[in-house]
């Protein structure tokens, strides 16, 4: 008799509609069976059907109108998952969210009370409020989603934790993310405002379009490594690199031109730009975390 584990199920499913943590329910359900019938001495011409059936490997083809995830909902989505050993592993996973498109890579393992999960990403100009919002903020308290508006291109190759519940475990990202937006705007975005308020305080800094705003980051569960962080916008530009952490030890070093930059996006290409980014006077500051709070303060990061 041919070995479970060598024996494959291909499916070729579509549904109108998908709640993704019912995944969730079905790998717990599957790991709890096992351990069951590992406790389980009697074996019957049922049981061993069954062990047969939960080894095999399953190959799911899915196709389906509209997935919720949380607060995220998503439509046009295609993916291939395969299910086998309590593992769930989706490819060439393609979905439309927030006015744009996400294509990935996952897999999910659960892990005591919780699952981890790894996964690389590419998302194109989808709204970044909308995004933000679905995912909780990434558990960023430092400012409101609503603050941010523009559309976001990024690359991510990221693992961490998620809970019984299908929620991100803030704290328990590692990985690394690529991003830009485009045709933005940011809105009583409280990090630029202090920045303001200390540098430039005839200045609207309360109302900021951009034509760039792009970076690197490094996750590393509670801290964040920024690197080459741009934001080039009517009213300021700012190169931010550093530490951002989601509870304490923030130490971000902030390069800012004086220059008026309201004119720059007129001028015809990135050369020109940055060409005339840092002439005249460039402060350098710091943001540090002070009893858990943001301050401000003259001064470059130590090497």
């Amino acid at each position: 008799m041919m070995h479970p584990k060598v024996m494959v199920v291909n499916w070729n499913i579509y549904c109108p509609n998908i709640d993704l943590k019912q995944f969730l329910g079905v790998l717990a359900t599957s790991q709890k069976k096992k351990t069951a019938v590992k406790n389980n001495k009697k074996t019957t011409i049922s049981s061993h059907l069954r062990n047969v059936i939960e080894n095999c490997i399953v190959v799911i083809d899915i196709k389906a109108d509209k997935i919720n995830y949380n607060k995220l909902t998503a439509t046009n989505t295609t993916a291939r998952i395969s299910m086998q050993d309590s593992k769930l592993v989706i490819k060439n996973g393609s979905l439309q969210t927030s006015g744009g498109s996400i294509t990935f890579n996952s897999e999910l393992l659960p892990s005591g009370k919780n699952y981890a999960f790894s996964s690389n990403a590419q998302v194109n100009r989808v709204d970044i409020a909308s995004f933000l919002k679905s995912f909780n903020n990434f558990g960023i308290k430092s400012f409101n989603p609503n603050s941010i508006k523009g559309r976001l291109t990024s690359t991510a190759n990221v693992n961490g934790f998620i809970n019984s519940q299908g929620e991100l475990l803030t704290n328990s990202m590692h990985g690394k993310l690529d991003f830009k937006v485009n045709q933005g705007a940011l809105l009583n975005f409280e990090p630029i405002v202090k920045i303001g308020k200390f540098a430039f305080p005839f200045r609207d800094v309360n109302n900021i379009t951009f034509s760039d705003l792009s970076g690197h980051l490094n996750m590393r569960g509670e801290q964040i490594d920024i690197n080459n962080l741009t934001i080039s916008s009517n009213v300021l530009n700012i190169d931010v690199d550093g530490i951002y952490s989601f509870s304490r030890g923030t130490n971000l070093a902030l390069t800012i031109p004086l220059r008026n930059s309201k004119n720059d996006a007129k001028l015809a290409s990135k050369a020109e730009r940055d060409a005339v980014r840092e002439r005249g006077i460039v402060l350098h500051l710091l943001a540090v975390d002070d009893d858990g709070k943001m301050k401000i303060k003259w001064g470059k990061k130590e090497r």
